[in-house]
């Protein structure tokens, strides 16, 4: 017969051993990469000419103004052939290449033509 003692002993031992062992491990946390910001894609690189450019559409809304050159939707602020969008007007656009101004007429042929003077001069 098994003694009370030696039964008590063995539960014993078998509970510290499941302790032991139910001890949860420590969670391992990936490392999240650190996030890099990003930066904007420099402006195109400018030629000293300006290209043949044909303006299709403008629409004039302030800041929000935009014009159908080459067949692409440019909105005032951005490139398109190297040169950037700097006026829209209802008869055509005004781009700028090197501080270089040159104007071009809606719906004309694809030559800049001389910029007509700012409102404010």
């Amino acid at each position: 017969m098994i003694s009370a003692g030696l039964v008590f002993t063995l539960c014993s031992t078998l509970l510290t051993t499941q302790k032991v062992q139910a001890k949860p491990q420590p969670k391992r946390v990936a490392q999240q990469p650190i996030a890099q910001p990003v930066e904007e894609p420099p402006a195109p690189p400018m030629s000293d000419t300006f290209p043949a450019l044909k303006v299709t559409g403008v629409v004039v809304n302030g800041a929000r103004s935009s014009a159908v050159i080459n067949g692409d939707t440019v909105q005032l602020g951005e490139y398109i052939e190297g040169v950037k969008l700097v006026e829209v007007a209802e008869d055509g656009v005004v781009v700028e290449l090197d501080g270089e101004h040159k104007a071009f007429s809606l719906g004309s042929a694809s030559t800049p033509i001389e910029p007509r003077p700012s409102r404010g001069e």
